[in-house]
């Protein structure tokens, strides 16, 4: 069966304008969204073979164009996508981020730390990995998100988002230069880590490798191997 390509989405937008939308309260947490590529998309969402993008209400796109962050006739355009509810989000995406966290937390070497779906700055948009391991302390970020150089893992909890996990999001992550990219894919219950990010006009990563239930997956942080995570403890 042939999967239809994803729909082109209106238009990008500059982390610039996304700060400022959230600041005007044209979103807001409970959207469920994060800018990836210049792309404002729900958290997870993947239909019909594209990212679901998010799609603004008339009221949205009118208080955009009085406060500048685009032009009347971009609001138009805008308006007239309409809007898609947002995606939910399954039991077993919730245990295996808890899960992560209790494997992954006592691993992480002094000097660095654990966040749960926290953002994070890259120079495309600003995604919210469901786990990152960054440098702490705590307070370094009471001003700042997470740059990519101060990022040594982040990890995607997959399940009907795995097209979306695989394509956009590591695009997002290899262009930047994250160094290694986990994805534990619930469908097929394994897990899946991308490094050697490669950079440019088509973006990814050099080495790939799979992991089973019965597999250890080696944890590296800036270089160096920190331990191993069981993939069974993973899995919901």
């Amino acid at each position: 069966m042939t999967t239809a390509a994803p729909a082109a989405p209106p238009r990008r937008f500059t982390v610039d304008q996304y700060h400022r939308m959230i600041k005007l309260g044209v979103l807001t947490e409970g959207d469920g969204v994060e800018l990836i590529e210049g792309q404002i998309v729900h958290k997870g969402g993947w239909r019909d073979g594209g990212p679901v993008f998010y799609r603004f209400t008339p009221d949205q796109c009118l208080k955009m164009s009085s406060s500048g962050i685009v032009s009347a006739d971009e609001a138009f355009t805008l308006a007239e996508e309409g809007a898609i509810p947002d995606m939910p989000r399954s039991p077993a995406h919730d245990s295996a981020i808890d899960r992560l966290d209790d494997a992954v937390r006592p691993l992480v070497p002094p000097g660095w730390r654990l966040r749960i779906q926290s953002a994070i700055r890259l120079p495309g948009g600003e995604p919210e990995p469901d786990v990152a391991v960054v440098m702490g302390p705590a307070g370094r970020y009471d001003s700042h998100h997470p740059r990519p150089d101060e990022i040594a893992v982040v990890i995607e909890v997959a399940d009907s988002t795995i097209q979306y996990d695989r394509t956009l999001k590591l695009r997002g992550y290899a262009q930047a230069q994250i160094p290694v990219y986990w994805i534990v894919n619930l469908d097929e219950r394994r897990l899946e880590v991308y490094s050697a990010p490669l950079t440019g006009a088509t973006p990814g990563y050099a080495t790939t490798a799979g992991y089973g239930p019965n597999d250890q997956v080696p944890l590296v942080v800036a270089g160096s191997q920190v331990g191993t995570v069981a993939v069974v403890d993973v899995l919901p």
